[in-house]
């Protein structure tokens, strides 16, 4: 997402349009495929829900307590980050994973319906947050644009399959 942050009409649009395209791609996909290790480099496709769940979670409580703190993965390189993340997540059951990923979006979207307008452009709104930060696109990179960067792998490991 680039440019002028959305309003929150179209932002919340966004977010269910691009959910509705991921579950699409996710509905294609047998459910003893799903634990298959190298659908999205050496994770399976389960270990890639898990990991959009934990970044969504982040986003919902950032817009909850509008305060940048989070948890202290954010503190490590990106790779280390999301290592970790797999590692906390890997031996989760694959339907506590679904259930997981259901739960984190539909917060997110709940959290995002209750902030003010303003609050999706005004970093200020948010303690700790960079001046020269939008919210928006804050939130879309760790939500819903995380979903077409994994999907084009899982689409290519289905081509593949």
């Amino acid at each position: 997402m680039s440019g002028e942050p959305l309003n929150k009409a179209a932002f919340l649009e966004a977010a269910r349009s691009a959910r509705r395209i991921w579950n699409e791609l996710l509905s294609g996909i047998d459910a003893e495929d799903m634990g298959q290790d190298g659908a999205v480099g050496e994770w399976s496709v389960k270990d890639t829900i898990a990991h959009i769940s934990w970044f969504e979670r982040e986003m919902a409580e950032l817009l909850e307590t509008k305060t940048l703190a989070g948890s202290d993965l954010w503190n490590l390189p990106t790779d280390e980050r999301n290592k970790a993340i797999y590692q906390q997540y890997c031996e989760q059951p694959q339907d506590k994973t679904l259930s997981e990923s259901k739960t984190s979006f539909d917060r997110l979207i709940s959290a995002i319906e209750a902030l003010e307008e303003d609050e999706l452009s005004d970093p200020s709104r948010y303690e700790n947050m960079p001046p020269d930060w939008v919210p928006s696109q804050i939130i879309a990179q760790n939500s819903y644009e995380h979903y077409q960067h994994h999907a084009t792998d899982i689409r290519a490991w289905m081509s593949q399959a």
